[in-house]
């Protein structure tokens, strides 16, 4: 997610049980809904390197829901000026150019200047005062998320995989070593973080009936909106992994 590709790019040399569906509603259903919400996972740079999920398969995939909104991972600033996104190199190569295509409404989920700047502050220093207090403890933390890299890509084989309960209960053992690792002072920024952007995204859901949505997010938090939407949303809710297995056949040309 934003808040740890940032930390990450200020400290590049230091660091580097799924929720079943509700009753009343299956995957089937929801699929043929023109309002669906589609909580999709963008792999970051790891699309370059995962040949199953690449940015034409993220374009595709962004086609084949033709959305009506698009609730994004970025900053109102980088939204309005169709800026570059470090760290997040499918907006340029993929987002910007469908949005222009597509004329889908677009709405940022990350908190603009002051706040932004405010919270990403806070998230280094927590790292950089781990990394000084704990070294050791630090390394491993950088060679943990290596070898977790390592896993995802020998388990994905198409995008439906970075949608699946594999996926998602490794993303959530990444956040709980996270708080254990780095402290509760960095898990809590963290939290306002993920509070505010599950936020807009929900604001931009109930602002758009009979609209297809995709929240486009990360891999590693996709998990975390599927909770939080699920029990505002959950007539709406599109299960991706059968989603992507129903609807993307063979790979992009």
């Amino acid at each position: 997610m934003r808040l740890i590709s940032t930390v990450s790019r200020v400290l590049a040399t230091t660091i580097v049980a799924s929720t079943a569906m509700s009753a009343g509603s299956t995957p089937a259903q929801n699929a043929a809904r023109d309002d669906g919400v589609f909580i999709v996972g963008a792999l970051h740079r790891l699309h370059e390197q995962e040949e199953s999920f690449t940015f034409d398969e993220l374009r595709r995939i962004v086609a084949a829901i033709r959305p009506g909104v698009m609730v994004l991972e970025v900053r109102p600033d980088e939204l309005a000026e169709r800026k570059d996104t470090p760290g997040r190199p499918e907006y340029p190569a993929v987002i910007w150019p469908l949005l222009s295509e597509s004329g889908a409404t677009a709405v940022a989920m990350e908190p603009g200047p002051p706040q932004f700047a405010e919270l990403t502050g806070q998230a280094s220093n927590e790292m950089k005062s781990f990394a000084t207090r704990d070294p050791d403890g630090a390394k491993r933390w950088s060679s943990y998320q290596k070898s977790l890299e390592v896993v995802l890509f020998a388990h994905w084989r198409h995008p439906a995989d970075a949608h699946d309960t594999v996926t998602a209960d490794l993303s959530r053992s990444y956040y709980v070593m996270q708080r254990v690792r780095v402290g509760d002072a960095f898990d809590a920024v963290q939290s306002r973080w993920d509070k505010l952007m599950v936020d807009n995204a929900l604001a931009a859901i109930r602002k758009a009936p009979g609209k297809r949505v995709l929240v486009l997010c990360s891999y590693r938090n996709r998990y975390h909106f599927e909770d939080a939407i699920r029990p505002q949303a959950a007539d709406r809710l599109i299960e991706m992994e059968t989603w992507l297995r129903d609807n993307l056949k063979g790979r992009a040309p």
